[in-house]
């Protein structure tokens, strides 16, 4: 037999929720008339013995089970599942150097790109809220490399859910840059800049937990 195609409602039709199948209410309707059979149908009387009454009573009570059980199994499986929690965006991050050799006395930029996903977006350096978590960078240089101060993109105004005020975010791809100063006196050699990148990041309704990114960056010192 052929079961009836899945149907959306425009209001809650039973139990389980918004949407139902006919199938689902075949299934109970057979039920229904199964538990209507099992039971006694007419009034007993009085001359009736006790036994039988008492056969017909657990033969109800039966059916009844039955029925919740298949009941549950018919139900949709978003009647049991929670919503799942949202998580956190997966954003990219890469960094680099405008040349991997540079010469004694000379500098280099140095450049750390976020691209973050639609919907998505991570708070400025400047997020314009108390509670929120600014987006910050920290660079560790060997001993006689200078560097400079983060120059970070210009940010944008939004308005959000989860503040009364416009907040100042990042939103696409962030580039950040810093320029790395190898003075004379520096040893020859592969030198290791190592960046930690601080951020948190939201969407439209909420804020996730700052999460913390580490790269390392090489120069050659000629």
């Amino acid at each position: 037999m052929k079961l009836p195609p899945f149907t959306k409602s425009t209001t809650p039709t039973s139990l389980f929720g918004k949407y139902t199948t006919s199938s689902s209410l075949c299934i109970l309707s057979v039920l229904c008339v199964s538990v209507v059979s099992l039971s006694p149908g007419k009034f007993t009387t009085e001359t009736q013995s006790s036994q039988r009454s008492h056969r017909g009573l657990r033969s109800r009570q039966t059916a009844v089970r039955l029925l919740l059980v298949l009941a549950m199994l018919a139900a949709p499986a978003s009647f049991y599942s929670a919503p799942a929690p949202q998580s956190a965006p997966n954003i990219g991050v890469n960094g680099s150097v405008s040349t991997n050799k540079v010469q004694r006395g000379r500098n280099v930029q140095a450049t750390v790109v976020m691209d973050i996903p639609s919907g998505y977006h991570v708070n400025s350096n400047r997020p314009l809220e108390k509670f929120l978590i600014a987006t910050q960078i920290k660079v560790e240089a060997p001993n006689g490399i200078r560097v400079g101060p983060v120059s970070y993109p210009r940010a944008i105004l939004r308005k959000f859910k989860f503040s009364k005020n416009r907040v100042s975010v990042y939103e696409g791809r962030a580039t950040m840059r810093f320029n790395i100063t190898v003075p004379g006196d520096v040893s020859t050699g592969s030198k290791e800049i190592k960046v930690r990148l601080r951020y948190q990041s939201c969407n439209d309704e909420l804020c996730f937990q700052p999460q913390s990114r580490e790269l390392s960056l090489w120069v050659n010192v000629e």
